[in-house]
């Protein structure tokens, strides 16, 4: 075969030996780019990829920032001298002439740290014989299907998204004084999450609209409360992206 190939080779023109040649040598070329291309290619998207994944970050550790600045204000709340008083007396005063009061007085507590930071919508007590102290509109009543989880978790803070799309810190009031550690009720911080996406993410120059993103908490979707995936898939995706360590 190889003899044949030597033979027809000198028993062609001169032109079309050079030809041949120029064409191999041509194919080799091309090939030899379109590989240094690919390879540059394939680094470039790499490289690309890695600096959004950085700057996804940063928003992404701002938005744990702003939340952390709202777990701080709920400790406050809980903390705080007339909203104790005011708790205690709610879940230790009979329904009578000074509840109101009361009322009214817890009210004002609540209402100034509703202006404590450009997040919070709405600030909401809910006492354990049922009194619903609100700075705004009053909340889904299904975010009280997770009074259970806040008992279990001895005082820490949870977040939540209601089916309305409300998206809530929640905690557990308990009387400090005396350290008898009463249930007195419950605690919901109401925030513009949407917002709070935005801002992230404007912070490091991007625009994006926060309906395409999907913001996972522990075990649950805080946003959006609509997602076109189920908990399952979304435990998959998470799982997988970790496993390919596009996460940590």
């Amino acid at each position: 075969m190889k003899k044949k190939l030597f033979l027809w080779f000198n028993n062609i023109s001169l032109v079309y030996k050079i030809m041949l040649i120029l064409g191999a040598a041509l194919t080799f070329v091309l090939s030899v780019y379109l590989f240094s291309l690919n390879i540059i290619i394939r680094e470039y998207n790499k490289i690309l990829y890695e600096e959004k994944a950085a700057n996804i970050k940063f928003a992404i550790t701002s938005l744990e920032t702003k939340m952390r600045e709202i777990d701080k204000i709920s400790k406050y709340i809980l903390v705080n001298d007339n909203i104790q008083k005011r708790a205690v007396e709610l879940y230790e005063t009979k329904e009578g002439a000074r509840t109101p009061v009361i009322r009214r007085e817890f009210y004002n507590s609540l209402l100034t740290f509703n202006f404590s930071n450009d997040y919070i919508k709405n600030i909401e007590f809910v006492s354990e014989m049922g009194d619903i102290i609100s700075t705004g509109e009053t909340l889904s009543r299904d975010l009280f299907g997770s009074k259970e989880i806040i008992k279990s978790i001895n005082g820490n803070s949870i977040w939540v998204t209601s089916k309305d799309g409300e998206t809530v810190n929640a905690r557990e009031i308990r009387k400090i004084k005396y350290m008898s550690l009463d249930d007195l009720g419950e605690l919901y911080i109401s925030v513009d999450f949407y917002k709070m996406l935005r801002d992230s993410f404007q912070e490091i120059g991007y625009n994006i609209n926060p309906e395409s993103l999907l913001v996972r908490g522990k075990d649950v979707t805080l946003y959006p409360v609509d997602s076109m995936y189920k908990e399952d898939e979304i435990d998959s995706i998470a799982n997988e992206l970790e496993q390919k360590k596009y996460i940590t």
